[in-house]
């Protein structure tokens, strides 16, 4: 059927938002098929054009002056950009007629037709090729007609094995059934009580979910071509895109750096930590103090002061780091940062002016190593490994990777 399009609704689709020339006709090819189904009269009208181009999303709008604006490129949500998986079950001798035209009405919807004549359903492995199958598909469509097709081991048909398997999964289910069976020729019916009844219950199961009925190849071919437009409309599944219409790689890695930092409060690289992060260390300190003018220290019990040191990760890796060329445990890293951040502990105990620092020691929190150290292996610049061979331990010992020698000696040069 060849339609004519009104002017106005040719307006309408030179004015839709494009990405490309091709998305054009892309478009065009979209409303015909649309009017195809709609269109009784043979005539696309600017309102059958609007209700078509509503389907797909815009990826640009014209601006007041009635010009185009093109957006920056982005992952498309255009129906025309995807294609949807179509899973196509029914018996095969019977309807080979039907089927043909149901794969071509599939084709010419921009869909990806499917069906069991790819595999026939011979054994239990093929049996759970079909379902892995059905579980890549975005829609499922069974075609019921005057057969109920070949026995599974389950005492059900294929066809009735597919169908309750695509319920139980949650696909989006489409059925029809053949509305006027008398219609059929005797080889495309079946002859026994048991298969009829068989046959009969099937399509009870089927007419309680969304159906429609068909009675020629071409009515069903209308019918799926209707059926699936309105699926794609309402009921929008994941589909197939093409890989060229996918944001860049570059793009890709901004945006897991963007998810990052809303993640992680600003901070790209984890959780608390990264390149030039800071990290509030906990630190309880023991100390005397003592009097310059007596050089002795002052009378009394050591004093004491929970504080908390804030410090550059950068500078964290660099104490431990070349530390760990060689396998260290827990306690050996802690007694190391213990030493290494002895004046920032300093500069955080409150004293009057009179009096200088004694003896004094500190303590840190074993719960704040470990956190650091998680969060190096989160990065790979450190690893868990066995203890060295000789040693009955069983507790974790850790080394620095290549990834980690490689920001130690960035590090390094930067200082």
């Amino acid at each position: 059927m060849r339609l004519k399009i009104d002017d106005e609704a040719a307006e309408a689709i030179a004015f839709a938002a494009y990405l490309s020339p091709r998305d054009v006709l892309y478009r065009l090819r979209h409303v015909q098929d649309y009017g195809r189904i709609k269109a009784h009269s043979q005539r696309v009208t600017a309102q059958l054009a609007r209700e078509a181009l509503e389907m797909l999303a815009p990826s640009t709008a014209p601006d007041k002056r009635g010009t185009l604006s093109r957006s920056e490129p982005r992952l498309s949500l255009d129906p025309l950009k995807r294609r949807y998986q179509v899973f196509v079950s029914s018996t095969y001798n019977d309807l080979k007629e039907e089927r043909r035209q149901v794969l071509q009405a599939l084709l010419e919807t921009k869909c990806i037709p499917t069906g069991m004549e790819l595999f026939p359903a011979t054994s239990t492995e093929q049996w759970d090729l079909i379902k892995r199958v059905i579980d890549d598909c975005d829609y499922y469509i069974v075609v019921v007609a005057g057969c109920y097709g070949s026995i599974g081991p389950a005492g059900k048909s294929y066809t009735e094995m597919e169908y309750d398997y695509a319920v139980a999964t949650g696909k989006s289910v489409i059925g029809f059934f053949h509305s006027d069976l008398d219609s059929l020729a005797g080889s495309k019916l079946e002859t026994s009580d048991e298969r009829r009844q068989k046959l009969t219950a099937f399509q009870e199961k089927v007419k309680k979910r969304m159906c429609k009925p068909w009675s020629t190849p071409d009515a069903l071919a209308s019918g799926i071509k209707s059926a699936i437009l309105h699926a794609i409309e309402n009921d929008r599944k994941a589909g197939w895109i093409r890989a060229s219409d996918l944001p860049s790689t570059s793009a890709i890695a901004e945006l897991k750096q963007s998810v990052k930092k809303i993640q992680y409060g600003g901070n790209e690289n984890g959780p608390g930590f990264g390149r030039n992060s800071r990290i509030d260390v906990p630190a309880t300190v023991t100390y005397y103090e003592s009097d310059p003018a007596q050089a002795k220290l002052r009378s009394g019990p050591p004093k004491r002061h929970r504080g908390s040191l804030n410090v550059l990760s950068d500078e964290l890796f660099l104490i431990l780091g070349p530390r760990l060329v060689f396998k260290r445990p827990r306690r050996t890293l802690k007694m190391y940062l213990e030493k290494e951040l002895l004046e920032h502990v300093k500069a955080i105990i409150p004293r009057s002016p009179d009096t200088q620092l004694g003896r004094l020691w500190w303590d840190l929190d074993i719960k704040t190593l470990e956190r650091i150290l998680d969060t190096f292996v989160a990065e790979k610049l450190v690893k868990i490994v066995r203890p060295p061979s000789g040693l009955s331990t069983k507790a974790p010992y850790w080394e620095i990777t290549g990834k980690g020698q490689q920001r130690l000696a960035e590090l390094r040069v930067a200082r």
